[in-house]
């Protein structure tokens, strides 16, 4: 299998100045793979620090962001 076509890269001034960017450098992430690997390792954290750094409000106040307990396929969120 070959490798994927990348079709886009954001140039130094997009990432710089990105949400995700800034959110990087807040975290302490220089590396986007690994922010990237991050973001899906703990999936629970980085919700829960993106939630409030993109400024969501919610009208009742969710009980679980994520619940897991029947397997990923049937992953349930802000239950």
């Amino acid at each position: 299998m070959s490798a994927p076509h990348i079709i886009w890269r954001p140039d130094a001034d997009f990432r710089e100045n990105s949400h995700a960017g800034r959110l990087m450098r807040r975290l302490g992430f220089s590396d986007a793979r690994e922010f990237l690997a991050w973001t899906v390792a703990d999936i629970r954290r980085f919700w829960e620090t993106v939630l409030p750094d993109m400024g969501m409000e919610w009208q009742r106040p969710y009980g679980e962001l994520l619940d897991l307990s029947r397997g990923l396929a049937w992953a349930r969120w802000f239950t």
